[in-house]
């Protein structure tokens, strides 16, 4: 529809609404493309309630179901930036674990020892990068932080 207001536009629904239009409005509606637009419509909505079409459903039904996804939609793009922080906290958090335990692996082994278990076989000297629990470490390590960033992800969308 155009954004133009047309004077007749009442007048042409009211003689609709009663019958038929009479020839003064029949020309006006011929040569105004919103009256026309007007007749249209009308014809249309009669044609549906005459074809036995479902009621249209209230508009200020679908106002409010409009209003509420808009403002979920805005509540959604206001959150997204805390988001992205929890995100990236979490995944820092879970480095740094990885990192701490990789770093301090032999005082966490003194540590454990102290608690009277039995000793752990005492592997061959490698590199901190090619050992088998550091490499076992940050495979956990980012197993968790796929873990956190599904859960955060999860509680973001519900």
């Amino acid at each position: 529809m155009s954004g133009h207001c047309c004077g007749c536009e009442d007048r042409v629904r009211e003689a609709l609404a009663v019958g038929e239009l009479d020839e003064e409005l029949a020309e006006h509606v011929a040569s105004c493309p919103l009256c026309c637009e007007v007749v249209l419509v009308v014809s249309a909505l009669r044609q549906m309630v005459d074809d036995g079409a479902d009621p249209l459903p209230d508009p200020s039904a679908i106002w409010m179901r409009a209003e509420l996804a808009r403002r979920a939609d805005a509540a959604r793009r206001a959150l997204l930036p805390v988001v992205v922080v929890q995100r990236v906290a979490a995944s820092l958090a879970a480095l740094a674990a990885v990192v701490a335990a990789v770093l301090w692996r032999s005082r966490l082994g003194a540590w454990l020892a102290g608690l009277e278990l039995p000793p752990l076989p005492r592997l061959p000297e490698a590199s901190a990068l090619t050992h088998p629990s550091a490499i076992a470490l940050v495979a956990a390590g980012v197993l968790v932080t796929l873990a956190v960033l599904e859960l955060t992800a999860s509680s973001a969308e519900g």
